[in-house]
């Protein structure tokens, strides 16, 4: 994430990340993607350059996901046409995640610091990032066994009962899951849980694979 053109400082709704501490005021139409003109431009392979629209109307503040080649999450489901955010709703684009604040139904004003405006200048590292080609979000890179140990993790698993499950030892699937996060290029959990709904894996019931035989 780099940089938002400026928005209406007494906006109704925001978009807030703990893990980043920032604020996003939606003031009117917000357009999210890679591209330097986006009014929030966040990194990444799996952002397209225009991914996603947010819009301002009389139902409420509105995500729209224009045609990207990952899609747009809405509390963890892959939204399809137009859709009404609600306040606490959990929207993700690409690894990038946010929850949806509106200051109507809250009861003290935002303490959170906002983007600097996209007018900023970009570092030659980011034009480039920005000229790539979007790459889908896909599991054929790991093999099998790694599918089944990503899984577990992330529906919650630890490494050791995912062990248990699977028949193998802890460093074994301590082994799998570095080997994933350098796939992947996930580093933390909730990426991989991100990527994993991205490229389809938890779509349908969640249910737990079957072990392979030894």
């Amino acid at each position: 994430m780099t940089a938002l053109a400026p928005q209406l400082a007494n906006s109704r709704y925001r978009l807030t990340t703990d893990l980043r501490d920032i604020s996003v005021p939606v003031g009117r139409t917000l357009f999210i993607g890679r591209a330097p003109d986006c009014d929030l431009v966040l990194n990444g392979g799996l952002i397209s350059r225009q991914h996603a629209r947010l819009d301002v109307g009389p139902e409420g503040l509105v995500i729209d996901d224009l045609g990207s080649r990952n899609g747009v999450l809405v509390n963890q489901q892959k939204i399809n046409g137009s859709t009404v955010l609600c306040h606490g709703d959990v929207l993700s684009i690409g690894l990038e995640s946010f929850d949806v604040v509106d200051d109507h139904l809250v009861n003290h004003a935002p303490n959170l610091s906002t983007l600097p405006p996209s007018s900023a200048n970009f570092a030659e590292s980011d034009v480039a990032e920005y000229e790539q080609n979007t790459i889908p979000a896909r599991l054929d890179v790991l093999s099998p066994r790694e599918r089944e140990v990503l899984k577990l993790l992330v529906l919650g698993h630890t490494q050791k009962a995912a062990a248990e499950r699977l028949y193998l030892s802890v460093k074994t699937v301590e082994t799998h899951r570095a080997r994933i996060a350098v796939k992947l290029e996930c580093r933390t959990r909730a990426e991989l849980v991100s990527y994993a709904i991205t490229a389809g894996l938890l779509r349908g019931p969640l249910t737990l694979p079957t072990p392979l035989t030894r």
